[in-house]
């Protein structure tokens, strides 16, 4: 959520949203503006006929009137283009942060509110500011409590976002070498859609009149589902790095549904050209393919997984090679992804990186339904 808001300029005021312009008037509504310290501040600049009494009669009037005389003069002869050209290339989304510290400890609470898609009459204008709000389709919260207890690292985690997700970190360095860590998430209800057999092929002597059919099924908003993961790291004194971590998923798919899930997709690879299995409906096995493929997260299916990397900060005995081997593997059905980095510093400000990866498992396992079998990348990294 820290990076939710983004822009580059270097500013004081480094972000501003124009929430409506009346164009016959060229009254700038509302503005507002989000400061390097993250407070917000919003000028209202309304029709005198319109103001509510507490602003008419407000002694401070006067200033706001000077002010957004100030601000209206400052509008351009097309304010249309001119936001279009501000708005164009940015990213993110509006958000409220508050934060609070003390010895050993800090409170953070981070609000998301919900903007509806814009309905300004430029189309152009339209799309960018529903692009600019995204994010805000609906009400977000994230609060965390992170405390220092006896040299252990805690964090209290709560978000929400449709749906309830509460969690924990702990972190303890023990010695100069070892550093352990668990972080634990419970999330009320998932979108996560489970694979089940409606019906099977019936025949009529050597006619087939009705086709096996699969479907998903949405879970239990009432289920909570855990998501728990464990792991260290410990660095030798030739200053090798070995990670391991255990993930566990518990809105993954057990084995037998996903064994549900890849009888499907079989059956339906096998079916989807052949027209004598259109229905009313269309074809069931081609909507399934795509129902199947939105469904699909990789290494997110299951519910077991072991990560593993060694890294070599000093690779061939020089600080100018770095390099990193390491493996994801989905404990259920042995399959996962391997990859070797290595990577050569030209300078300060250049790298020269060279990447591989495969995926291992069979056809009927998690990576081995993933399209890409083996890939390699070489890349030449600029930092300014």
């Amino acid at each position: 959520m820290d990076d939710v808001v983004r822009s580059s300029a270097k500013l004081s005021i480094i972000d501003r949203r124009l929430w409506r312009i009346d164009c016959g008037n060229r009254e700038l509504v509302a503005e507002r503006y989000r400061t390097v310290s993250g407070r917000f501040r919003t000028v209202w600049l309304v029709p005198e006929e319109n103001q509510p009494d507490w602003i008419r009669d407000a002694r401070s009037k006067p200033i706001l009137k000077q002010t957004g005389d100030a601000i209206i003069a400052l509008l351009p002869e097309d304010p249309e283009k001119a936001i279009l050209e501000r708005l164009r290339n940015r990213e993110g989304s509006i958000v409220a942060r508050g934060e609070y510290l003390w010895k050993g400890g800090a409170f953070s609470y981070t609000y998301v509110p919900q903007i509806a898609q814009s309905d300004a009459a430029n189309p152009k204008l339209r799309t960018e500011i529903d692009r600019l709000t995204q994010f805000n389709r609906d009400d977000a919260h994230w609060a965390k409590i992170y405390q220092l207890v006896a040299g252990y690292d805690l964090s209290l985690h709560y978000f929400y976002r449709q749906r309830h997700n509460i969690g924990l970190a702990v972190a303890k360095v023990l010695g100069d070498a070892l550093e352990l860590h668990a972080e634990g998430r419970a999330t009320r209800g998932s979108s996560v859609l489970t694979p089940y057999k409606r019906s099977e092929d019936i025949y009529v002597g050597p006619t087939l009149v009705q086709p096996a059919l699969y479907d998903f099924q949405a879970r239990s908003d009432e289920t909570w589902y855990a998501r728990v993961l464990v792991g260290g790291q410990y660095t030798f004194e030739n200053k090798l790095n070995l990670s391991v971590e255990y993930y566990y998923n518990g809105e993954g798919y057990s084995r037998p549904q996903f064994s549900t899930y890849t009888d499907a997709l079989q059956l339906a690879g096998s079916r989807y050209r052949t027209d004598a299995f259109i229905l009313p409906v269309g074809n069931p096995y081609r909507l399934f393919i795509l129902a199947a493929n939105l469904q699909f997260n990789f290494l997110s299916m299951g519910q077991h997984y072991v990560f593993m990397r060694l890294a070599d900060p000093e690779f061939f005995g020089s600080t100018k090679w770095e390099a990193a081997v390491y493996a994801l593997s989905n404990a259920g059905d042995g399959s996962g992804l391997a990859a070797c980095d290595i990577t050569y510093r030209i300078n300060d400000r250049f790298d020269l990186q060279f990447l591989v990866n495969g995926f291992f498992g069979h056809r009927r396992s998690e990576a081995g339904l993933f399209y890409q079998g083996m890939s390699a990348l070489l890349a030449l990294e600029a930092q300014f």
